[in-house]
């Protein structure tokens, strides 16, 4: 015998995940609010299940591996996103979310109009600056 040939129709053993909704990350972002990311929408066989992984920019934020994340003050100015993996017996795939959110700088307030305005800084702000436009 030279040789074996097989044939197979379709594949029995399933299929690795494919995302095909990217996930969304919908709340406020802004320091001590909570975001939340869906899982999107995948394909696969068997299902998958699925991780997050919270991102400061493109950077992995340590145990932030839920699919809420409380934003905190170290994320001012940073973009922040959630990464979603999903896994089945073929293999994992993971796929970031479609939108990420800019967290604004602790503080930062513009006023667009003449008057007189307060500001109560955050807790364990010792200072504030003061720039005065126009």
């Amino acid at each position: 015998m030279s040789g074996i040939n097989l044939a197979f129709v379709g594949n029995s053993y399933g299929s690795l995940p494919v995302n095909t909704n990217a996930p969304a990350v919908t709340g406020t972002a802004s320091v001590g609010q909570s975001l939340s990311s869906s899982t999107g929408t995948w394909t696969g066989a068997p299902a998958p299940s699925f991780t997050y992984q919270w991102q400061r920019g493109s950077t992995n934020l340590g145990s932030a591996t839920s699919s809420s994340y409380t934003i905190v003050a170290a994320d001012a100015g940073s973009t922040i996103r959630c990464v979603v993996t999903a896994t089945n017996s073929l293999g994992a795939v993971s796929a970031n979310s479609n939108n990420s959110s800019t967290v604004p700088v602790i503080g930062q307030q513009a006023y667009t109009t003449a008057g007189s305005y307060s500001f109560v800084p955050p807790s364990g702000v010792s200072s504030v600056s003061v720039v005065c436009i126009g």
